[in-house]
């Protein structure tokens, strides 16, 4: 089954929220001016929202067609789950939370849906600094305790939790890690100092398979890679034995900085009006017509796509038809 999913938000065609999708947070600021029992009541009913809601994006992306089944849930389900000062209002939430991500999980697994998190940019494993490491295995672990009470960290990749290596440190607190993370953790390549190359030397090292962002590869080096090219080769090695496809995250750069919907982005001639930088964030949709066909020609047979425009869930369902001009 090749599949093409979306990250956390379903859209109606005006790029609202659709209703009862919507996830609710709160901030550390307003839980320490509250009491003790009111910092308990907040969390409480945004955990019961949030549920809702998670059950409500299952339920949508099981009536769409198979091959668009695949969706990545938002780290921010359980705000402060690990936080050492709030975590103590999830102690007596614990049974419910169980039991509803129990009902959860069974409703993806019945409706083969392809599921992933994605931990945010403060988490760094690789980081120099030990009490970064230390915040980060504890907000890992959070992902993997949703995973594994939704079923989920049994088998390698049957639930995928990935995360970026922007640390400069090139070792990995594997031996610290539950195996319900060991069981579900990618890394990926980033535009800034997790370069391809780089990942993948940590990912073979600790038998970690490899997401291939191909929008940050381009932004660090301005080069397309193509079907051969051994960093493909390679990144699809290091999923070996997972029984799953292999991921690329889907995105190209706004239009602002490439305009042209019929040539692919070019790098070179970006570069003469403004910065790389400008280049890092990702478009609303995906709808430059030679990168369509670049991912279809150079990936589709073999991986998987998650698609990180803007607009979300309509940006996934629309690339999913502008691929299949290139079936055979």
């Amino acid at each position: 089954m090749i599949r093409t999913g979306f990250c956390c938000f379903i859209l109606k065609s005006d790029g609202s929220r659709m209703e009862g999708t919507e996830f609710k947070s709160t901030t550390q600021k307003f839980l320490k001016s509250r009491s003790f029992a009111e910092q308990a009541s907040k969390i409480g009913g945004i955990v019961a929202h949030n549920l809702k809601s998670l059950s409500n994006s299952i339920h949508y992306v099981s009536m769409l067609p198979e091959e668009q089944r695949m969706f990545r849930i938002g780290s921010d389900l359980f705000g402060f789950y690990e936080h050492p000062e709030f975590k103590v209002h999830y102690e007596p939430l614990m049974p419910f939370i169980t039991s509803e991500l129990k009902k959860i999980g069974d409703s993806a697994r019945a409706a083969n849906i392809r599921l992933s998190m994605h931990p945010d940019q403060y988490c760094v494993i690789n980081s120099e600094t030990q009490e970064v490491v230390d915040k980060s295995l504890l907000f890992l672990e959070y992902h993997a305790d949703v995973a594994r009470m939704m079923g989920y960290g049994v088998t390698k990749q049957d639930f995928k939790i990935n995360i970026h290596l922007s640390g400069r440190s090139n070792i990995i607190p594997y031996d610290r890690m539950s195996d319900t993370v060991k069981n579900t953790l990618t890394f990926e390549n980033d535009e800034r100092t997790g370069t391809l190359e780089r990942v993948l030397g940590i990912c073979e090292k600790y038998d970690i398979p490899c997401v291939l962002d191909i929008h940050h590869h381009w932004c660090n080096t301005g080069d397309y890679l193509f079907e051969g090219d051994e960093l493909i080769e390679r990144v699809k090695r290091t999923w070996v034995g997972t029984n799953m496809r292999p991921v690329l995250h889907v995105s190209h750069s706004r239009e602002e900085v490439w305009p042209d919907k019929v040539e692919a982005p070019c790098m070179t001639d970006i570069l003469k009006n403004i910065t790389r930088k400008e280049t890092f964030k990702h478009s609303d949709m995906i709808d430059n017509e030679a990168f369509i066909e670049y991912l279809a020609c150079t990936f589709r047979s073999d991986f998987d796509f998650q698609v990180e425009a803007k607009l979300k869930s309509i940006a996934s369902a629309a690339l999913v038809k502008k691929l299949k001009l290139y079936e055979v």
